[in-house]
């Protein structure tokens, strides 16, 4: 950790913001380099305060700025945004936070293997290692895993509806027939 003066309680209320108003990102680039990042965005000017003292005292560079559209979203608000993705400073802040995490812990782990992979690797402008390319591709499609397993159950849930329906159609048919 970086200062040591920073409090537990800071780092977990940073890992909080960064639970509900952040992204832990692995982007690809069109050249097919690993791009990760970790974003909060916030309109809140207090709290972007908060967050970059935090960053801060725990000496993890960042950038900071004012946007007026995000995604294609104007707000009445000014959108403040802050940015994390200098190797050394995502292996900072994830050492700082990753403890305090809950609903992105497993992404922000990978991410930190990730990063302390690469800041490792002798041949980190150019090349790749299996097991680097493994865990960006994991962070990556993250999600997609647990966007397959709500399908997956909706799917299921429609199927059994589906199924009652065909058994009560059954049942009904069988009544008309043993009646006639």
């Amino acid at each position: 950790m970086g200062n040591p003066q920073v409090s537990e309680t800071r780092l977990a209320w940073l890992a909080g913001i960064i639970d509900g108003e952040g992204s832990i990102n692995m982007a690809k680039d069109k050249s097919g380099r690993y791009n990760p990042q970790i974003t909060i965005v916030n309109t809140d000017a207090n709290i972007i305060l908060e967050i970059a003292t935090v960053l801060n005292d725990i000496g993890c560079p960042f950038f900071l700025q004012q946007r007026k559209e995000m995604n294609g979203h104007y707000g009445k608000k000014p959108l403040w945004e802050v940015q994390i993705h200098r190797l050394t400073a995502l292996t900072t802040l994830l050492k700082s936070i990753v403890p305090w995490l809950v609903g992105k812990k497993a992404k922000g782990m990978l991410m930190l293997k990730y990063v302390q992979l690469r800041s490792t690797n002798p041949n980190i402008n150019r090349t790749y290692t299996v097991e680097e390319k493994n865990i960006a591709e994991e962070n990556r499609h993250f999600n997609d895993r647990t966007r397959y397993s709500s399908k997956e159950e909706m799917i299921q849930s429609e199927l059994r509806r589906k199924l009652a329906e065909l058994a009560e159609m059954t049942n009904r048919l069988t009544m008309v027939q043993v009646t006639k």
